[in-house]
């Protein structure tokens, strides 16, 4: 899940703006069999959704980043997280 610059509120990811928005886009990460969500963003708005450092569960972004701005969700906390580098696609440029 991702939105760009632009279609973003100053203090709100455009796809995380209202709580029925927010359960859609987890909810279809859940049935694609996803089990970990991962943000890079603002440091005092993702920890409201349950959102902790992505270090803390062993996954690393493949640039430098604040560990308080790379954050992740595990979706059940029962089964096993991804860890690792994330790979992002090539649409990122990164």
């Amino acid at each position: 899940m991702s939105s760009h610059d632009s279609a973003q509120a100053p203090d709100a990811p455009a796809a995380w703006r209202t709580r029925a928005e927010r359960r859609a886009a987890l909810e279809a990460a859940r049935e694609q069999g996803e089990n970990l969500v991962v943000v890079l963003g603002h440091a005092e708005y993702y920890p409201r959704f349950g959102c902790t450092p992505a270090s803390g569960v062993g996954v690393t972004a493949p640039f430098d980043v604040p560990d308080e701005a790379f954050l992740a969700l595990a979706l059940a906390a029962e089964r096993p997280t991804p860890r690792g580098q994330i790979a992002y696609p090539p649409a990122f440029g990164v």
